[in-house]
């Protein structure tokens, strides 16, 4: 469904076919025809590249989940299978919703959203969320090891050894 201005453009594409290629045109040549107009290759490959890069950071699972699938539509050769498209959505994830998820057996992308939904949520009841900078924060101030520093050996130079 067509309107406006991407319909006045179409009209004209196809008037401008010749009869054959009107009366053949293939769902595939008119998509082409579409992204190339309205989604040029520089701009599908910032999509790409936003999608290959998104994160969960402070989003919620299903607002994560919702731009995941907006923008796997412009990156769908790099989700070839349903296992490709569940590993880019669990390496997207807040670490402690996905160590969870990692040694879990996911079948399906919708059970790893809905996973990752229980997760979150068993996080939030149990007050347990811990956000990655205080993650960091922690990691910085613990002290390297329990155990003190040596100290340093006398040695008599008299002694034999």
């Amino acid at each position: 469904m067509l309107v406006d201005e991407a319909l006045v453009w179409w009209k004209a594409t196809y008037e401008a076919l010749n009869g054959y290629d009107q009366e053949n045109l293939s769902w595939e040549l008119f998509k082409a025809r579409l992204l190339r107009k309205y989604c040029p290759l520089d701009m599908r490959r910032r999509l790409e590249k936003e999608f290959l890069e998104l994160k969960q950071e402070e989003k919620t699972v299903n607002e994560y989940e919702t731009q995941f699938n907006q923008r796997a539509r412009f990156a769908a050769k790099y989700i070839p299978t349903e296992d490709d498209k569940i590993q880019l959505f669990l390496e997207g994830l807040r670490y402690e919703i996905r160590d969870y998820l990692i040694n879990r057996d996911v079948l399906s992308f919708d059970k790893a959203v809905e996973y990752a939904r229980k997760r979150e949520h068993n996080l939030e009841i149990h007050g347990a969320t811990i956000s990655v900078s205080k993650l960091l924060r922690i990691e910085q101030t613990a002290p390297v090891s329990s155990m003190p520093p040596p100290r340093p050996i006398r040695v008599d130079s008299n002694s034999r050894m």
